[in-house]
């Protein structure tokens, strides 16, 4: 029932209505499909009409001045050249373009497309963007040309060959001139000049392989020379000079791989001389001479790594030799000769990291012979000689950290005792005042020396020191003899001793292990066992300083 209520109402209202409208619709349509044949019929009869109608009154003309001419002629002529044109200028045939010397515009179909054209060209990418402007020879860049990216911005402008840039050109970066010089295969070569981003100059001179490599120049951001000279492979290399941004000096000489190697000179802020000589790895290395920044010399001699090292000469503020002699990483080292202000020589010897090393002579600073001997980290320490204010010996022997050390002839051999004190007197020692007196009947003396060839213990003398020395025969080999106690009786060298063993009392923190007195009608003895040697200072009666001191082994007593 549904459907033929429908279909009724499409009959008798939809149908009266719309078909007039679908008649009309398609009535045009066929219109239009008819209407390109038309047109194309209506132009081949219009030029065909050109070529065969004939003139026949003057409304077939047009008057122009005293002539008359066909307006078929002029409509000829008019397509003549509209076609002309077209072939000329809109889509000229490639023969054409060679012959006027125009340009020959090449679509790529892919990137990878062979092209084989000689001639100026336009060379588009699939994506219609203009890649290329310039010279071919059988397809390849070659000659002026410029070279643009895969998004339109200028990557190169110059000279090719071969496909490459080479010759005279300039090297963009985002469409931004970044160098303009020589170039070969494509890379920086010659002649040239590199700018950052802001179109300031970084680099210019000689190019190879995209460095420089030559005599050229590097500027500060604000456009003064940073550096000029010799390059190589990008960097320094050769003789050059650098330079603060204000245009300040500050090296002129030789550099290595960037940095400064072999002969140069190093300045300071106020233009003048720091170091003059050796560099290696931009440190000082080698001979050089170093100044203060007023100028005067500081240094002389040579360097490693920066420090004085080695053989040289450092100076004082007026000019005059402080040290001369070794270095090492900066301090006294070796062999040297130590000097005050006024170039009196304090000390002369050996030295280990600044200090007194070695063996070596101290003077005081009115050149007065003070001591020459053994020196260890600074202090007397071996063997080695004492002087008094008038340069005499006042006691030769051993020295432990800067003290007198008597225990030191402890054992030792006569050999070694008499190539340390020399020959013994055959007297006794120089008797000083209120000095205990040694044996000197001449019968004790000539037991003394024959004792000297048996195994009994013998005491020698040294006059000249003020001291005597008791020998024992040596545990197990009786023919050789060993000093098993030490005799002083010079008052002077006691009164050290004694007031260096008083002085370490002091500081110990705790008291000698035995310390005993004994006295009698002539004099008394005071005693003191430090281990393993005891000390025994004998005083004369009514005495107040000891006149003799006796060191010997503490073992058996």
């Amino acid at each position: 029932m549904d459907k033929q209520l429908q279909k009724l109402t499409e009959q008798t209202i939809v149908d009266p209505l719309t078909n007039p409208l679908k008649k009309w619709v398609q009535d045009w349509l066929k219109k239009g499909a008819a209407l390109p044949k038309k047109a194309l019929d209506w132009i081949k009869n219009g030029i065909a009409g050109l070529f065969t109608k004939k003139e026949t009154s003057l409304h077939d003309y047009v008057h122009i001045g005293r002539f008359y001419i066909a307006k078929r002629f002029l409509i000829l002529m008019g397509l003549f050249l509209l076609v002309l044109a077209y072939f000329l200028f809109i889509n000229p045939p490639d023969a054409l373009n060679r012959y006027l010397q125009r340009p020959i515009v090449i679509h790529l179909k892919n990137p990878n497309q062979q092209i084989s054209d000689t001639g100026l060209a336009i060379i588009y990418n699939p994506e219609g963007t203009m890649i290329y402007s310039g010279q071919l020879v059988d397809g390849l860049y070659d000659g002026k040309g410029e070279l643009y990216d895969e998004n339109g911005k200028l990557l190169y402008s110059g000279e090719f060959k071969a496909g490459t840039p080479q010759g005279l050109g300039k090297g963009y970066r985002n469409g931004v001139l970044v160098y303009h010089g020589g170039f070969e295969s494509g890379v920086y070569a010659g002649q040239g000049t590199l700018y950052n981003e802001n179109q300031q100059v970084v680099l210019q001179g000689i190019f190879k392989n995209g460095k420089l490599d030559g005599a050229g120049q590097e500027m500060h951001t604000n456009g003064a020379i940073k550096y000029e000279g010799a390059f190589q492979n990008g960097v320094y290399n050769g003789s050059g000079r650098l330079f603060t941004q204000n245009g300040q000096l500050l090296y002129d000489g030789m550099f290595d791989n960037g940095f400064y190697g072999g002969e140069g000179t190093d300045y300071y802020g106020n233009g003048l001389v720091q170091y003059k000589g050796q560099f290696l790895d931009g440190r000082y290395n080698g001979a050089g001479s170093l100044f203060d920044r007023d100028g005067k010399t500081v240094y002389e001699g040579h360097f490693r790594n920066g420090h004085f090292n080695g053989a040289g000469t450092k100076f004082s503020p007026n000019g005059s030799v402080v040290y001369q002699g070794d270095f090492f990483l900066g301090v006294y080292h070796g062999q040297g000769e130590l000097r005050d202000a006024s170039g009196v020589t304090l000390y002369k010897g050996g030295f280990a990291e600044g200090h007194y090393h070695g063996a070596g002579e101290l003077r005081s600073a009115e050149d007065a012979l003070l001591y020459q001997g053994q020196f260890r980290a600074g202090a007397y320490d071996g063997i080695g000689v004492l002087y008094d204010k008038e340069g005499l010996p006042l006691y030769k022997g051993y020295f432990r950290e800067g003290r007198i050390y008597l225990p030191g002839f402890i054992g030792t051999s006569k050999s070694k005792l008499e190539e340390i004190m020399g020959k013994p007197d055959d007297d006794a020692p120089k008797q000083a005042e209120g000095a205990v007196t040694p044996p000197s009947d001449p019968q004790a003396l000539e037991a003394q020396k024959a004792a000297e060839t048996t195994s009994s213990p013998q005491k020698i003398t040294y006059r000249e020191m003020n001291m005597a020395f008791t020998l024992d025969p040596a545990p197990g080999h009786p023919g050789k003899q060993l000093v098993t106690a030490v005799h002083v009786y010079h008052p002077q060298i006691i009164s050290i001793v004694k007031e260096d063993r008083d002085e370490l009392d002091s500081k110990a923190a705790f008291v000698p292990k035995t310390s005993t007195s004994s006295v009698n009608r002539t004099q008394s003895i005071t005693s003191y066992l430090v281990d393993p040697y005891l000390y025994l200072y004998f005083y004369q009666a009514e005495q107040n300083k000891p006149v003799q001191l006796d060191v010997k082994k503490a073992e058996g007593l």
